[in-house]
């Protein structure tokens, strides 16, 4: 196995990744987060306009990006397996 000291795929980073290796995909789970966070902010200051239906929204929308990250993943896995031949 390789040392990564240095970053190798000239993306500018000192990550010390190798060639052909992706960044982990960190901005969709933040954002997630963050919304998750304000809404409960909102949810706890009793704001009038996060009425139930703003709420439902609200949360729909900081969990929607993790799960669509996951499902992709768990999809493309999915569609990995069933493709490639059996050993029966």
């Amino acid at each position: 196995m390789e040392a990564k000291t240095t970053c190798h795929s000239r993306c500018g980073c000192s990550c010390g990744h190798n060639k052909g290796e992706e960044h982990p995909n960190v901005v969709l789970p933040i954002l997630s987060f963050i919304l998750l966070i304000v809404g409960l902010i909102l949810n706890h200051t009793g704001q009038g306009w996060f009425s139930p239906t703003v709420k439902l929204v609200w949360y729909l929308a900081a969990f929607l990006p993790e799960d669509c990250l996951s499902y992709g993943k768990l999809i493309t896995r999915l569609c990995e397996k069933t493709s490639s031949p059996s050993l029966h």
